[in-house]
């Protein structure tokens, strides 16, 4: 243990006349020496009280300035807490309308959505999905739009999960090449509504004359 003690103690040592020796060896150094001497002992002793208050000024200084960066670091993961929960909780099971509204119409609300963050720079694709089979009909919206901050990724998923039969399923983000904190993103967001079932005319059926199956003889008595 007092081995490692004086190691250490020797390398401080030697680190600090290393400085020293480099410290006396600069010219500006050399310069301010010779003029702090030529000064009065008055501008002098000036000098290094205002030295001193500097110092000081800075040891003060120095943890409120990380105690105030933490709190905005501390705040930011706040922020950013939140908006992933929210991003979270966008999957939610959709109330199926059995009147929903038509894919045209979802499609105009879908387009009026993203005009609100942007009018150009987007995509809206649609194409038919499951449920052919069962009474609830798929149809699947690819929605691709760039340039988004992060809340405005987080209000338009929000915004798109809300609509009546609608739910987002995926989201896909990654970084845009020329904004910095903007993000090129893709959302697929389904569509359901209930299939409407044709009605099928029964054919009229005949009349038929009731006839006994098996017709019983009557009673007769043998003479």
């Amino acid at each position: 243990m007092k081995t490692q003690k004086e190691l250490l103690k020797k390398q401080l040592d030697q680190f600090w006349e290393n400085f020293q020796d480099k410290l006396h060896e600069s010219h500006l150094f050399n310069l301010l020496k010779e003029r702090y001497e030529s000064l009065n002992l008055i501008q002098q002793k000036t000098i290094k009280y205002l030295m001193g208050f500097l110092l000081l000024f800075l040891i003060l200084i120095m943890p409120l300035l990380y105690l105030s960066s933490s709190f905005s670091y501390w705040n930011e993961f706040k922020v950013k807490y939140r908006l992933s929960q929210r991003l979270l909780n966008l999957r939610s099971n959709p109330t199926i309308l059995q009147s929903a509204r038509s894919s045209s119409a979802i499609k105009q609300t879908m387009e009026r959505l993203i005009k609100k963050y942007r009018t150009e720079g987007y995509s809206l694709k649609s194409k038919a999905g499951g449920g052919r089979k069962s009474q609830i009909q798929t149809e699947i919206f690819e929605i691709k739009v760039d340039h988004l901050n992060i809340k405005q990724v987080i209000q338009l998923g929000t915004d798109l999960n809300s609509l009546p039969s609608v739910r987002l399923e995926t989201l896909q983000i990654r970084e845009s090449a020329q904004y910095t904190n903007h993000y090129d993103t893709v959302y697929e967001a389904h569509h359901y509504s209930m299939k409407r079932l044709r009605s099928r005319s029964r054919a009229p059926v005949k009349s038929r004359r009731s006839q006994p199956e098996n017709p019983k003889k009557p009673n007769t008595i043998d003479r």
